[in-house]
């Protein structure tokens, strides 16, 4: 998925799509709102997005691939628009925490799905696990949106001197 968004960012849709990521500015959202509720925003359509990943696999491991994929553009499309510095800068502290949170609920999305292939017992099973997981990854997807909604705003205005 990221190199389809390296190769989006880079292609036919680069001038339509660099409107959506400027370089050199930070994203008016993280002035116009307050910093606990950007982060509850951020955590919710975060959460929201683990549970389909993972939950999903109930109805066929191909919807936890399909949101793997999508999330892997969206990420490549963003690696093409900054330099590699601006990346890490921009992506790093929060995605440190984030992505992993994702790879577990794909995980369970997959897992789910595999196992209802198999036999109702077993996916019975899964499904109880797969419950577990989506809970305990709030606190993962927690941290994340703290530090996306206040340290990543800070560091990028430290290092890559962006307003």
């Amino acid at each position: 998925g990221s190199v389809i968004g390296l190769f989006i960012g880079q292609g036919a849709f680069k001038k339509v799509l660099s409107k959506i990521l400027l370089r050199g500015r930070i994203n008016p959202i993280f002035q116009k709102y307050l910093f606990i509720a950007l982060a509850s925003e951020i955590f919710f359509h975060n959460w929201r997005v683990s549970l389909m990943a993972s939950l999903s696999g109930i109805l066929t491991p191909l919807i936890p691939i399909l949101i793997d994929l999508l999330n892997g553009i969206i990420l490549g499309f963003a690696a093409s628009r900054y330099t590699p510095y601006e990346f890490l800068v921009t992506m790093m502290p929060h995605g440190i925490i984030e992505i992993p949170g994702l790879i577990i609920a794909l995980g369970a999305g997959l897992k789910l799905g595999l196992a209802l292939m198999k036999s109702l017992k077993e996916a019975i099973s899964e499904i109880r696990r797969t419950v577990y997981v989506a809970i305990g990854l709030i606190p993962i997807f927690l941290v994340a949106a703290l530090i996306e909604s206040s340290v990543t705003p800070l560091l990028i205005r430290m290092f890559l001197e962006w307003e």
